[in-house]
């Protein structure tokens, strides 16, 4: 049944001077009718308010320059009403500038608000903040504050665009959101500059490496603003919560709330921090003592500073603060007994932090409190959610299973007594236990029954409500044909489509209107569909299921490319996968075109000695234009990637990289790794070994990086059964990588791929080359122990001195043009200084070597210089090891001999 909530707003004193905001005040109420929705709204006039039963549930009071006696009376009357009832909620909106004073009956009728009946009033300049009044009055109410979002900078219904909040001073006044929203902008404009530029040079390299690294970053920028408006959007609904509820509001909150309605997210927190830290860690008993009031305001403080912190963005330190304020709200609701719901929220700021061990303790402590206290039956529900989600995230699925049962039982009882309000509740946990239940302990039977009564269920509400309802059914639908498919049998395969279809129907009913709104679910039904036609061998339906899919999803990756256009390609390759199995099957020239690719290949593999250079060129070049042909129709061919791979090698310069990259692209195809995943880690492991040997002679490693990454997601991807198999192109991988890494300066990733190459080959018997891999490994290890030791307390311990000068000489062979090599080299030399005795001495001389090799043009000056400094040093080792050094003081005195002879001439 349809509800109709009342929205009176009296635009006090001169009616005349407020005729334009009411008017806009009609058109935006006007506007949320048109939305649709379960709940409509209506403008009252004025007039209306003599009638009792028309007094509305929301009153809106704005007030100008004037308070006069027939504005002071209504308020009062709708105030005694209020009072009685507890309706309607009343909001006041002082309209005023910074540069306008107060009138004296105004400022009198604040400080009456203020002081003697504890009103909230707001102020306002832009009349979009009673807009948004509105609405959060509105998301206040349970059957819409699902449907309230925050989204690209507005104020959404049923995900519908109903304000613009950009310009309103909470939204543009929060720093780290902002800084965001510039970011996201800045990296939208080099993207468009970054695919211009490729469409004149499809073949350069930094650009795609550019290119992939932007669209990276764009992904977790929109994900962080959808984060921070999400966090905003529950400020706001905590700030409606209590400025709409009959609890008077503290002073600190009262002036918290305000400073953020200017967008002054720092003075509101310290604001609170001082309010709330003035009581905290003493016993409620003594709280109480002072004023009752006391302890419910204290709590209410620090939960809205729990929630301007996160509004502002949750670094490591104001996470630790919010959990401070949360143990504290946990610990008043255990000594005095409050209302646990209150405190319900922490489990799930644990969960999402990653405390799950303190989450399911804090769930615990709440559901024993539940027991005591009348709590809300909503929230006991959501606590048990979160409890079988902790669970499930602890590996334990059976107390999991048994948390989500509870819930389930609890709803159905609920549902008896009020059913309008507690189904949609009942028929989620429904679909989420089937889900559950399916992929844990393949309890078929029992989840089809519950898949049942969730669909049968969002049926129902879908009549009442389509645009609420009508995609959980559709995500519901496509759940139960996917297990309908488990039983491989005709009748099950029958259902499984009809069940594909219907929500099909639905998905495309939305996309219609709005690709975005319903595109992901749509590409998962198309998807679905395709592998059921392709099991029963319908390949020409499949196809076309997989085209759809393709086509929304490329629409989608067009307006949002670092959300879809993964899963846009992804879906590509699964066509084109499809297409090769098939046209392998009956194109017998596709056939042969792969077989003509290997034949080349192998005959250019033949000659291997460098006078036969040309004629595995003349082979190789033969093979190409074949390797075009599958290209241009689609297909991915291992034997067309070694072509390109083994063409690059006897390339330079940018063909060399142009070539390298096909063969990559190729390699690293999810579809073709899946059916040669060993084969295909040999060849991206040589390629990854190329592109460090490339780093360490002064290319840009960070460049690199995105490439070494892939590599490794693909070695995550290998199914564990292979993993052992596979373990030397894994380990080949780890270790080109954290070479990367490492000239990078992404010194800490570099240590964990080290040891991770260790721990693989530690853990098993090892192959000569496994070996030699394993000691360059630990040599590496120790080089970046080094670079972040304190030598003079740690170097002796762990290195000897043959180890020492090893590792020096190491680096002595590489850095001979070597950029990052010679900077290496000087960090060493101001770290080695710090040590002591011989060891000292004896570095010190093999980084003066060492410069010496490195210095391309040296004066008389400069090698005099260096030949007396060694000299120095090696008398200095002699002193502390007679014997030792005799014969690098000789050869050192004969080069001076020499150099000065060389001067003399």
């Amino acid at each position: 049944m349809s509800k109709k909530l009342q929205v009176r707003i009296v635009l006090a004193a001169d009616a005349a001077a407020f005729s334009q905001e009411r008017a806009e005040l009609r058109d935006f109420v006007k506007s949320l009718n048109e939305e649709g929705s379960s709940v409509s709204y209506e403008l009252l006039t004025q007039e209306a308010l003599e009638k009792e039963e028309e007094a509305g549930q929301s009153f809106y009071l704005l007030i100008g320059q004037e308070f006069g006696e027939e504005e002071n009376g209504i308020f009062h009357k709708v105030y005694d009403r209020f009072c009685r009832t507890g309706a309607p909620a009343m909001y006041t909106y002082f309209h005023r500038k910074e540069t306008d004073p107060l009138t004296d009956s105004v400022r009198a009728f604040m400080k009456e608000l203020d002081e003697e009946i504890g009103h909230f009033f707001n102020l306002y300049e832009d009349l979009d903040s009673v807009k948004l009044g509105i609405l959060m009055e509105l998301a206040r109410s349970a059957d819409l504050e699902e449907a309230f979002a925050i989204n690209g900078g507005s104020a959404c219904l049923n995900g519908k665009k109903v304000l613009s909040l950009e310009n309103l001073p909470f939204y543009k006044g929060n720093e780290s959101l902002q800084a965001l929203l510039k970011e996201q902008k800045d990296l939208a404009d080099r993207f468009e500059k970054a695919a211009v530029a490729l469409a004149h040079d499809a073949e350069n390299r930094d650009l795609l490496v550019e290119k992939e690294e932007i669209s990276r970053r764009q992904k977790e920028v929109f994900e962080a603003v959808d984060k921070r408006e999400k966090e905003l959007r529950e400020l706001l609904l905590e700030i409606a919560r209590r400025t709409g509820s009959t609890q008077p509001l503290t002073s600190s909150e009262k002036l918290a709330i305000r400073e953020l309605e200017k967008g002054a997210y720092d003075s509101a927190q310290q604001i609170l921090r001082k309010a709330d830290r003035s009581l905290a860690g003493k016993p409620a008993i003594s709280m109480l003592a002072a004023d009752k009031k006391v302890l419910a305001g204290y709590v209410s403080e620090n939960r809205l500073l729990i929630k301007t912190l996160m509004a502002g963005g949750v670094t490591a330190e104001r996470a630790e603060e919010i959990r401070s304020c949360w143990e504290e709200i946990l610990r008043l609701t255990k000594e005095y007994g409050l209302d646990p719901v209150q405190a319900v929220e922490y489990g799930s700021f644990l969960q999402e932090t990653g405390e799950d061990q303190r989450a399911l303790e804090v769930t615990e402590i709440l559901e024993k409190l539940y027991q005591i206290h009348d709590a809300d039956a909503l929230a006991i529900s959501r606590m048990l959610s979160l409890k079988g989600i902790i669970l499930d995230k602890l590996d334990r699925p059976a107390e999991a299973e048994k948390a989500m049962f509870r819930n389930i039982r609890m709803l159905r009882e609920l549902c008896l007594k009020e059913e309008e309000k507690y189904y949609p509740e009942l028929l989620m946990a429904c679909h989420n236990l089937a889900v559950f239940d399916l992929n844990h302990f393949g309890k078929e039977e029992q989840a089809a029954r519950y898949f049942q009564e969730a669909r049968e269920g969002y049926e129902k509400l879908s009549k009442e409500d389509p645009y609420r309802w009508e995609l959980w059914l559709a995500s519901t639908l496509i759940s139960e044909g996917s297990l309908l498919r488990r039983g491989k049998r005709s009748a099950g395969y029958r259902q499984a489509e009809k069940q594909y279809l219907r929500a099909l129907d639905i998905c495309r009913k939305y996309t219609a209107q709005d690709v975005m709104d319903a595109g992901m679910e749509l590409a998962e039904a198309c998807k679905n569909l395709a592998g059921l036609y392709s099991v029963t061998g319908n390949r020409d339906r499949s196809l076309q299921s997989l085209e759809e899919a393709i086509d929304v999803l490329e629409k989608m990756a067009e307006k949002s490319p670092f959300l879809y256009e993964d899963a846009w390609r992804e879906t590509q390759e699964l066509y084109y996968g499809t297409v090769i199995t098939e046209k392998q099957k009956k194109d017998k020239g596709i056939r042969e075109t792969i077989a003509k690719i290997r034949e080349l290949n192998r005959s250019a593999l033949k000659h291997t000695k460098k006078s036969e250079i040309k004629k595995r060129r003349f082979y190789l070049e033969k093979a190409l234009p074949f390797c075009d042909q599958l290209e241009e129709k689609g297909i991915m061919s291992i034997p067309a990637a070694d072509v390109y791979h083994n063409y690059s090698m006897l390339l330079t310069g940018s063909r060399e990289i142009s070539f390298r990259k096909k063969g990559w692209d190729l390699y690293t195809r999810d579809r073709l790794f899946e059916i040669v995943p060993g084969y295909c880690l040999e060849c991206i492991g040589k390629d990854v070994i190329w592109l460090r040997d490339r780093a360490i002679k002064g290319e840009d490693a960070e460049k690199m990086l995105v490439y070494a990454d892939r590599a490794l997601d693909l070695c995550k991807k290998l199914p564990a059964e292979m993993t052992e198999q596979y373990r030397f192109e894994q380990v080949k991988i780890c270790d080109g990588a954290a070479g990367i890494y490492e000239l990078a300066g992404e010194l800490a990733r570099a240590e964990e791929l080290y040891e991770s190459v260790k721990e693989r080959l530690l853990s098993a018997d090892q192959t000569e080359k496994e070996k030699e891999i394993l000691t360059i490994a630990d040599q590496h290890l120790r080089n970046l122990y080094l670079r972040g030791s304190d030598l003079e307390n740690t170097i002796p311990e762990r290195y000897s001195e043959e180890e020492l000068n090893r590792i020096i000489d190491s680096f002595e062979k590489e850095a001979d043009g070597n950029p990052a090599a010679k900077a290496m080299i000087s960090l060493y030399m101001d770290k080695i200084r710090k040590m002591s005795g011989e060891m000292k001495y004896y570095s010190l001389y093999k980084q003066f070597k060492t410069f010496n090799t490195l210095s391309r043009k040296k004066t008389f000056a400069d090698t005099e210089w260096y030949l007396q400094t060694c000299k120095v040093l090696l008398q200095q080792m002699e002193e502390m090891s007679p014997g030792a050094y005799t014969k690098d003081i000789r050869e050192i005195e004969e080069k001076i001999r020499q150099h000065h002879k060389k001067w003399r001439k």
